[in-house]
Protein backbone atom coordinates (compact mmCIF):
# COMPACT_ATOMS: atom_id res chain seq x y z
CA UNK A 1 0.00 0.00 0.00
CA UNK A 2 2.50 2.68 0.68
CA UNK A 3 4.40 2.07 -2.94
CA UNK A 4 0.73 2.79 -4.26
CA UNK A 5 0.74 5.67 -1.85
CA UNK A 6 3.92 6.92 -2.83
CA UNK A 7 3.33 6.80 -6.62
CA UNK A 8 -0.33 8.65 -6.40
CA UNK A 9 1.60 11.26 -4.22
CA UNK A 10 3.75 12.04 -7.58
CA UNK A 11 1.13 11.80 -9.85
CA UNK A 12 -0.69 14.74 -7.78
CA UNK A 13 2.56 16.33 -7.95
CA UNK A 14 3.32 16.22 -4.47
CA UNK A 15 6.81 15.26 -2.93
CA UNK A 16 7.40 12.88 -0.14
CA UNK A 17 10.20 14.02 2.53
CA UNK A 18 9.19 11.56 5.13
CA UNK A 19 8.40 8.38 6.35
CA UNK A 20 7.38 7.13 9.52
CA UNK A 21 7.21 3.28 10.55
CA UNK A 22 8.15 2.13 14.24
CA UNK A 23 8.34 -1.51 12.53
CA UNK A 24 11.07 -0.20 10.10
CA UNK A 25 12.39 2.27 11.20
CA UNK A 26 15.95 2.06 9.84
CA UNK A 27 15.70 1.24 6.48
CA UNK A 28 14.87 3.25 3.89
CA UNK A 29 11.96 3.76 0.96
CA UNK A 30 12.43 5.52 -2.10
CA UNK A 31 15.71 6.99 -0.92
CA UNK A 32 14.30 8.40 1.83
CA UNK A 33 15.31 6.97 5.51
CA UNK A 34 12.60 5.58 7.84
CA UNK A 35 11.94 6.80 10.87
CA UNK A 36 10.03 6.32 14.27
CA UNK A 37 6.66 8.01 14.76
CA UNK A 38 7.95 9.72 17.89
CA UNK A 39 11.21 11.19 15.76
CA UNK A 40 8.78 12.06 12.91
CA UNK A 41 5.92 13.89 14.16
CA UNK A 42 8.56 16.39 15.94
CA UNK A 43 9.67 17.29 12.70
CA UNK A 44 6.14 17.70 10.83
CA UNK A 45 5.90 20.85 8.79
CA UNK A 46 3.85 19.28 6.01
CA UNK A 47 0.59 16.98 6.29
CA UNK A 48 0.73 13.15 7.30
CA UNK A 49 -0.63 10.68 5.11
CA UNK A 50 -1.62 7.62 6.61
CA UNK A 51 -1.08 5.05 4.02
CA UNK A 52 -1.88 1.80 6.23
CA UNK A 53 -5.89 0.15 5.99
CA UNK A 54 -4.90 -2.18 9.17
CA UNK A 55 -3.79 0.21 11.53
CA UNK A 56 -4.41 3.25 10.68
CA UNK A 57 -6.39 4.22 13.80
CA UNK A 58 -3.76 2.80 15.93
CA UNK A 59 -1.44 5.36 14.08
CA UNK A 60 -4.12 8.03 14.32
CA UNK A 61 -4.40 7.56 18.55
CA UNK A 62 -0.53 7.92 18.30
CA UNK A 63 -0.35 11.28 15.89
CA UNK A 64 -3.01 12.36 18.12
CA UNK A 65 -0.77 11.96 21.18
CA UNK A 66 1.74 13.23 20.18
CA UNK A 67 0.18 16.27 19.68
CA UNK A 68 0.12 16.39 15.38
CA UNK A 69 -3.42 18.70 15.21
CA UNK A 70 -6.19 16.50 13.45
CA UNK A 71 -6.15 18.57 10.59
CA UNK A 72 -2.09 17.51 9.90
CA UNK A 73 -3.40 14.08 9.21
CA UNK A 74 -4.93 12.69 6.00
CA UNK A 75 -6.21 9.10 6.06
CA UNK A 76 -5.80 7.02 2.51
CA UNK A 77 -9.14 6.85 1.01
CA UNK A 78 -11.10 8.34 -1.67
CA UNK A 79 -10.81 11.91 -0.73
CA UNK A 80 -7.01 11.84 0.29
CA UNK A 81 -5.76 13.57 -3.43
CA UNK A 82 -8.16 16.38 -2.93
CA UNK A 83 -7.42 17.13 0.73
CA UNK A 84 -3.59 16.44 0.52
CA UNK A 85 -3.76 19.27 -1.99
CA UNK A 86 -5.50 21.41 -0.10
CA UNK A 87 -3.59 20.38 3.08
CA UNK A 88 -0.06 21.11 1.27
CA UNK A 89 -1.22 24.66 0.04
CA UNK A 90 -1.73 26.24 3.75
CA UNK A 91 0.56 28.62 4.92
CA UNK A 92 1.35 27.52 8.45
CA UNK A 93 1.59 24.62 10.20
CA UNK A 94 1.45 23.75 13.87
CA UNK A 95 5.08 23.20 14.24
CA UNK A 96 6.25 24.83 11.23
Amino acid sequence: MAEVAYLSLQEAGLKLVAVMDDERQGGRFFGLPIVTLAEGVLNVQTPVVISSLKRREALLKILEAGNLAANCVLVAGSTVEKDVKSAASRDTWPNG
